[in-house]
């Protein structure tokens, strides 16, 4: 392979019968391992590739050998065949000696693989499932964790050179993260992805089948259910996920584009409602069905810690916020809505409670100046605005929106623009709530005040989402597309599509160029905003640029312009 242009063949390993199912080469490579239709494998002395020497068979399945792998140290090697798996030692490779047989599989077990510190092996099989198979240095292997997740066949497992991680492939390509045996988690699904898988050295690529994935650019995250809430820390580089599955997911984000697991945040018992961060990124707090909320210190993303817990003992907490100074937060309930002194996240104080005895308080939000806040009651929906300039005494202040069926209010970070979902209609308004400077003493009657109604594709809308600089909106919709608008006032949006299901949790990064959503099918994904820097790189991956022939053969009719520039 030294000229990669043009290979030449050194040799042909001597197999007259049992034909090769599988090849190997241990770490050093003097030894090759082939698995073959008899069950057998076999171990091949090639320090001089043009004379391989046979040096022993290694029998025990009952069925193909269908995938092996040598351990890093090349001490050890494992075979898959029938529902089983074997550990040899292959030290001595004339004399190898069976060490153990892994069981638990119901069906063919077709691929296995070392982690890096050849402490740990994954196997994949017929049954959907992959298998984690902790070996250690005992001679008796414990038994396995099980992976699952998959519809088809698991044709193939991999391990990153980091260690952390593991690939299973099989319909679709998981990625798990195997750091902590005792919490195995699915971090990210890509589709699609058959048979073969194997990271490359320096782990930024994953060749799957016929593909090759660039991990720096890997935009999708998952949970074990629903995604509820999402929310970026100051800086844009760690996100906060919430789910169904009852826990919260801390992640990496590189370059706006890229998702990477730092963490997964327990304790709550039932559905996890929404995640928000404090404006300094060093606190979280997190909201669930089970009446509490819990304030977690995320210093060091990947070893968050548990300060304290709320009980506002008004039933489901549907969320929570931190006002703009971060030493207040709203805690909104089924049966009312709440402000509590976070000046110390450690020792919460109960301040006040507003909104009682009514609707169930679906939302909230703050005003960017923090002395109003608006809630979203009922299901007929109908906004209320709170002057919170003293905390321990809020006041209600008039509003003609109190009967319109509006909810999912949310204030725009310029400080002008109130932002609600009309539920008739299924559109957005956008109400101009005035001087920036001013603070909001009423609001005025509703012909007197400006509303812009934006309209989507008809589906309901759930959650909304101002960009950094209240120049755009997003929401998630029933139909699992996400309609982004123009928020001064065109009148179009663009759809963003690719979720297959409702997405209920939308999110921009700090710096406006990303948007995160997260949808009922588990996943959460990343999307570039900028036209330009989505541009460039479908042109960075366009190779090579389409020729003038080539454009006169599809385009006749149109002048040679190709969108990509030449390099």
């Amino acid at each position: 392979m030294a000229d990669r242009r043009a290979p030449v063949e050194l040799s042909t390993l001597p197999v007259q019968s049992a034909a090769p199912m599988w090849v190997a080469f241990r770490p050093d490579g003097d030894i090759i391992a082939t698995g073959h239709t008899d069950g057998t494998t076999r171990l091949w002395n090639v320090r001089d590739p043009r004379r391989p020497r046979p040096l022993a068979t290694l029998p025990g399945h009952t069925a193909a050998v269908t995938s092996s792998a040598f351990s890093p140290d090349g001490r050890r090697l494992a075979t898959t065949g029938d529902t089983t798996a074997r550990l040899w030692d292959v030290a001595d490779p004339a004399h190898p000696r069976r060490l153990d047989v892994l069981r638990g599989h119901t069906d063919t077990v077709t691929s296995v693989a070392f982690s890096p510190d050849g402490r740990t092996v994954a196997t994949g099989s017929w049954d959907h499932t992959a298998r984690i198979w902790h070996i250690g240095s005992s001679p008796r292997t414990r038994p396995p964790a099980v992976l699952l997740g998959h519809v088809t066949i698991v044709w193939s497992v991999a391990f990153h050179p980091d260690g952390r991680t593991l690939a299973s492939v099989g319909g679709s390509t998981l990625l798990w993260d195997v750091d902590d045996p005792a919490h195995l988690k699915r971090v990210s699904a890509i589709p699609g992805g058959a048979y073969q898988a194997a990271f490359s050295p320096d782990g930024r690529t994953l060749a799957d089948s016929d593909r090759l994935l660039d991990l720096r650019d890997l935009s999708l995250g998952t949970h074990d259910d629903v995604v509820t809430s999402l929310a970026f820390a100051p800086g844009g580089r760690l996100l906060a996920s919430a789910s169904w599955d009852g826990t919260v997911r801390l992640w990496r984000v590189t370059g706006g584009r890229a998702l990477w697991p730092l963490a997964l945040l327990r304790g709550h018992t039932r559905f996890v409602r929404s995640v928000a961060f404090s404006p300094d990124g060093r606190t979280l707090a997190s909201a669930g069905e089970d009446g509490t909320v819990r304030v977690w210190d995320v210093t060091d993303p990947r070893g968050p810690r548990l300060m304290s817990v709320l009980t506002p003992d008004a039933g489901e907490v549907a969320g929570a916020g931190f006002r703009p100074d971060g030493h207040v937060l709203a805690v909104w309930a089924k049966a009312e809505a709440g402000l509590w002194d976070l000046t110390d996240p450690g020792r919460p104080r109960l301040l006040s409670r507003i909104a009682e005895g009514g609707p169930d308080v679906t939302m909230a939000s703050f005003r960017p100046d923090g002395r109003t806040l608006v809630t979203s009651t009922g299901e007929s929906g109908s906004l209320r605005f709170w002057d919170i300039s003293e905390p321990r005494s809020p006041r209600e202040l008039r509003s003609p929106f109190r009967s319109e069926p509006l909810t999912g209010g949310m204030f725009s970070p310029d400080n002008r623009t109130l932002a609600a979902v009309h539920r008739p209609d299924r559109t957005v308004w956008l109400i101009d709530i005035g001087d920036t400077g001013r603070p909001m003493k009423t609001v005025k009657a509703v012909k007197a005040v400006t509303v812009t109604r934006l309209r989507a594709s008809g589906a309901w809308l759930y959650a909304l989402a101002f960009s950094a600089d209240g120049r755009r909106l997003a929401a998630g919709a029933a139909d699992g597309r996400i309609p982004m608008w123009d928020a001064r006032g065109a009148a179009a949006s663009v759809l963003l599509t690719g979720q297959s299901n409702p997405v209920p949790a939308v999110a921009f990064d700090p710096h406006g160029n990303t948007l995160a959503t997260g949808g009922n099918d588990f996943t959460i994904r990343l999307w570039d905003t900028g036209l330009g820097r989505v541009a460039a790189r479908i042109c960075d991956s366009a190779y090579p640029r389409i020729s003038r022939a080539e454009w006169v053969r599809h385009f006749a009719a149109v002048d040679f312009t190709p969108p990509c520039p030449a390099t």
